[in-house]
């Protein structure tokens, strides 16, 4: 009998020291770039701790891939930042906010009035979070990294649908990534406008790491785009569609800047850790 009570003490104890360490472990930088079949989903992980959640891919599965990329203990989120609300990069969003508590919300502004955009919106007022439009170049820091939000801007001009997509730059001290949702080559133009310039280049685009617009339609990624860009990697959410997704000629284009492509129909989660770039 006492050898029981010895080994469950050890046991006990063995448990308590596993959550301390869980509990007290650094946090690793990474961003994981989701499988969530034809949307697009993206975890971006800092080395402090903040968590923030790039589109929620078109329904709950993006429940299950959260699940895994979190620790079990997890319930908050600190941004979700919404391209826009088309149902192949919001559809799961309801389903995000109602799982974890969410304390800032990004958008660009468009409000669907359908019945799950009127669920979203009003789950969202429910609870509590702060929630942010997107309609001129905004800094944000966190730690020693930074989001830079490029678009959509009221200088801009009318645009609509996909051409108002969200699009940052997050500077990490490791690396740069430009996400860009489903930005079309009209929004793409009208960056390049505003922040290239002939003496300087394009510091505001140029990223290491491009998230490629609408998935590799060829209505977006043009060539003097991507020149700007200049990306050494391509990452394409992507998966069984009907539209060409990706394009053959946006393929060519990153093929001859050299990029490596990277798919997610192809790699399933694609997992950057920060810290080895």
């Amino acid at each position: 009998m006492k050898k029981i009570y010895w080994w469950l003490i050890v046991s006990l104890l063995a448990v308590l020291f596993g959550l301390i360490y869980i509990y007290c472990l650094p946090s690793r930088g990474e961003i994981i770039f989701f499988n969530v079949g034809q949307g697009d989903a993206a975890l971006i992980k800092l080395e402090n701790g903040l968590k923030v959640l790039v589109d929620c891919g078109p329904n709950e599965i993006i429940l299950s891939k959260l699940g895994r990329a979190l620790p079990f203990y997890e319930t908050r989120l600190d941004y979700l930042i919404i391209s826009h609300p088309d149902l192949d990069h919001y559809g799961g969003c309801l389903a995000v906010i109602k799982r974890y508590k969410v304390s800032h919300v990004v958008i660009n502004g468009d409000n669907k009035s359908d019945e799950y955009g009127r669920a979203f919106f009003a789950r969202l007022a429910e609870e509590g979070s702060k929630v942010s439009v997107i309609d001129r170049f905004t800094r944000w820091q966190a730690g020693d990294a930074f989001f830079d939000f490029l678009a959509p801007s009221l200088d801009f001009g009318e645009l609509s649908g996909n051409d108002r997509s969200v699009v940052f730059l997050f500077t990490h001290p490791q690396v740069k990534v430009l996400f860009t949702g489903d930005l079309g080559e009209s929004e793409e133009n009208l960056l390049m406008e505003r922040y290239c310039r002939v003496d300087a280049g394009c510091p505001r685009l140029k990223a290491d790491v491009l998230k490629v617009g609408h998935h590799g339609s060829d209505t977006s990624s043009g060539e003097e785009f991507l020149e700007a860009v200049s990306p050494t990697r391509a990452i394409i959410s992507v998966g069984s569609n009907s539209f060409g997704h990706p394009s053959a000629r946006v393929l060519k284009r990153l093929e001859r800047l050299g990029a490596e492509i990277l798919r997610t129909d192809r790699e399933s989660d694609i997992i950057m850790k920060l810290e080895s770039l």
